[in-house]
């Protein structure tokens, strides 16, 4: 053969292997994908003892430029399969078996083959499951933002603060102009309220003031919270009613005028400084009532109607009291004494509590036509007691021998207690035991969330926001309630000071490393911004929304110099 004709020969031979070969390496850099991830497991009874079951996956990220082919979900020897860009399948006859724990798994595939499994455990009897880390509708939380330039001192070497209370009012530089406080023969008790922000109460009652009370004024500053030549009373406590209305509680019960009926609890005017007695026959108020564990509703609140109601002691005895137009009228009789009460829009009152005599606590219902009803058996009172944005009542269910700690619900429609739990915390001894939702459903076996670390614990505090969601502190960690129960996704590892603003918390506390941090979290977007951090780090011990400013007044200890000051920062 001529050497032309071999030379084409091998030619020809080189170009009709070369594809071959080429794909050959093309395929040796493919590696199987990574492990998928499990992101939301919900499933709902079909039949006896058979469940169907929908599992939502975020698929691997694509290695080698081979994309993922499917993912293959497997539960209890059944399975389904994810193809193209859908994100969920659905396993139609899933085994029930209440309170079992079966695993779930998921693989992705490309043309390299399967790779690594992703698995999750489920309760069967729970509902539904979310991955941390994520939204309830599957999608990732957004990152953290800063915005920490803004954050100023205005006064060091300050006094701390265990409370801090802002006056509701749009301008506050407006109530310099104060209006003439309406004159009696003799002296009378009036509030500073020129330049003032609001009032604060001292943490060390030697720091306190002659009123017991400061002042605090829009340039940080503090000062008594009773004008010079006032009439002098001490207050024990203050606070803010949702109307508006800011009440003050005095030590004893004391003359607001000279020579006038010693009154115990009474209303600042915001506007002029002046206060007005709200029961004369009352010698004291009970503005922080001792009972179980968990959260306690004001003592001072209002029915649909804007009827007061309040608590007191009235003759050495306990007492809740109304006010109609004026007209009082007592609502317990001297045998009971109270823990908590919750006055609902028609005028009925819950009320948890006990008898004296016999001993029994009790929680009941006491109409507006003041009959009495039990809504727990004897013996048994809830932690706590709230209104959700359904407008029902929720509260904390006490645990027995049968049922875990957990949440109800009490329907105002119809005045009763629904037997089915809201939220159960941990699954309790009843094998067939019945709730909306476990918090096995969204906490990890392992990790730090100090929520999943105690979620047995009473909360400690309830926040209802205006696009109807119902956050709770639970041992220092926040979770959300309503509408249904979720992680949050705040940096804050241990929340110290927590408070809302409008539809936002602030959060204060340490993060996971230890760092105190202030951060203001917006549960509708799950963004939280971290305002003050190592930074500028303050351990925040108390902090108010200043309506007139925009700003949020901080109180706390400056690490920088180990001085309690006074700080201002922009509300983002």
């Amino acid at each position: 053969m001529k050497p032309n004709r071999i030379l084409s020969l091998l030619v020809g031979l080189s170009l009709a292997v070369s594809p071959l070969l080429a794909d050959d390496a093309s395929a040796a850099k493919v590696k199987v994908p990574g492990a998928p991830t499990i992101v939301k497991i919900t499933s709902s009874q079909v039949k006896k003892n058979v469940q169907k079951m929908t599992v939502m996956i975020e698929k691997p990220s694509v290695t080698g430029g081979a994309p993922i082919i499917d993912v293959t979900v497997e539960v209890a020897g059944k399975k389904c399969v994810v193809r193209g860009k859908a994100s969920s399948c659905t396993i139609k006859s899933v085994p029930l078996t209440l309170n079992s724990r079966p695993t779930v798994y998921a693989t992705a595939r490309n043309k390299a083959g399967k790779g690594k499994r992703a698995r999750a455990f489920y309760w069967t009897s729970i509902g539904s499951w979310l991955a941390p880390g994520f939204t309830p509708s599957g999608t990732r939380f957004p990152g953290v933002s800063y915005k920490r330039s803004n954050a100023r001192v205005l006064v060091g070497g300050s006094v701390k603060l265990s409370k801090f209370q802002p006056f509701r009012r749009s301008n506050v530089s407006g109530a310099s102009v104060r209006q003439i406080v309406p004159r009696v023969p003799s002296q009378t008790v009036v509030f500073n309220v020129t330049g003032v922000v609001g009032l604060g109460m001292p943490a060390i009652v030697s720091s306190a003031p002659t009123s017991g009370v400061f002042a605090v004024k829009t340039d940080g500053t503090m000062v008594d919270s009773l004008v010079p030549g006032s009439l002098q009373v001490s207050v024990r406590d203050f606070y803010s009613a949702p109307n508006g209305r800011v009440y003050v509680v005095f030590n004893s019960s004391v003359p607001i005028e000279q020579g006038g009926t010693p009154c115990a609890l009474a209303e600042v005017n915001s506007g002029t400084g002046g206060v007005t007695c709200v029961d004369t026959a009352l010698s004291s108020v009970a503005m922080g009532m001792i009972g179980t564990p968990g959260i306690t509703n004001p003592p001072i609140q209002f029915d649909g109607q804007g009827n007061i109601y309040y608590t007191g002691t009235l003759n050495s005895k306990f007492a809740l009291r109304k006010s109609v137009n004026g007209v009082v009228t007592s609502l317990i009789n001297d045998n009971i004494s109270l823990q908590d009460f919750l006055v609902l829009d028609d005028g009925s009152v819950l009320m948890k509590g006990s008898t004296m005599m016999p001993p029994t606590a009790w929680f009941r219902r006491l109409s507006p036509t003041s009959s009495l009803s039990n809504l727990l058996p004897s013996g048994s009172v809830p932690t706590f007691m709230t209104r959700f944005p359904d407008g029902n009542v929720y509260i904390g269910a006490p645990s027995d021998n049968m049922s875990p700690l957990g949440v109800r619900r009490y329907n105002v429609a119809s005045g009763t207690l629904e037997s089915k739990y809201w939220i159960a915390f941990g699954l309790g001894m009843k094998t067939t035991f019945d709730a909306y939702y476990f918090t096995n459903s969204v906490c990890p076996l392992t990790g730090s969330n100090k929520f999943c670390q105690m979620s047995s614990a009473p909360p400690s505090k309830l926040f209802v926001t205006s696009d109807n969601r119902v956050l709770a502190v639970v041992n220092r960690g926040l979770a959300q309630f309503y509408p249904n129960l979720a992680l949050a996704n705040t940096i804050v590892d241990s929340i110290t000071v927590s408070q809302q603003v409008n539809n936002k918390l602030i959060l204060a506390g340490t993060d996971s490393s230890g760092t105190n941090v202030l951060t203001v979290y917006d549960p509708s977007t799950f963004q939280e911004t971290v305002i003050v951090d190592e930074t500028n780090q303050v351990e925040i011990y108390s902090v108010a929304y200043i309506e007139s400013t925009g700003k949020l007044m901080f109180n706390g200890l400056r690490f920088s110099d180990n001085q309690v000051v006074v700080g201002e920062v922009d509300m983002p």
